[in-house]
């Protein structure tokens, strides 16, 4: 009889409980296996970078499949034409994080955090001047580095973060 009493009030417990508590139980019931590990970003910058220009870059870890899928489909130009009603949009769905990156800058690591446990994936879109799609996907991987070079960049995972 105890037992049921123990259970019945763990909602009960629960809905007062952070949403992250919440959210990581319901994704464990729900068995549903986050894709989003990022902790840590570094930039590697070109001196040349975009013919001696900054360029604008957004990591955007996105919460919610359709929006992903949407936003996967995105050219750089396009996304930042249409970002803040994307993210007007997006509501609770999106986390964005801005950096303004100048030639041949050297940046320490970018921490990075995201609100939710169950993101579906990261894009990062880069404001360069040269034709491209500037969009690149972020894996599974708790740090990454990304070259920006004169007219693109490329992520890059580290294989043994901390070393």
């Amino acid at each position: 009889m105890k037992k049921w009493i123990l259970l019945a009030c763990i909602p009960l417990f629960l809905s007062g409980c952070g949403g992250d508590i919440v959210t990581a139980i319901k994704s464990a019931v729900n068995m549903e296996p986050t894709k989003v590990w990022l902790q840590r970003i570094y930039f590697e910058v070109d001196e040349k970078l975009n013919d001696d220009a900054p360029v604008t870059v957004d990591l955007v870890i996105i919460y919610d499949d359709n929006l992903l899928k949407e936003l996967a489909k995105l050219t750089a130009a396009q996304y930042f034409q249409k970002k803040e009603q994307i993210r007007r949009d997006a509501g609770n769905n999106i986390d964005i994080y801005t950096y303004e990156i100048v030639p041949g800058q050297n940046l320490g690591p970018q921490n990075i955090k995201p609100s939710q446990l169950t993101g579906k994936g990261i894009l990062v879109f880069a404001r360069y001047a040269a034709p491209g799609d500037h969009r690149q996907a972020i894996g599974p991987d708790r740090e990454v580095t990304l070259q920006m070079g004169v007219k693109d960049f490329q992520v890059i995972p580290l294989k043994n973060p901390g070393d």
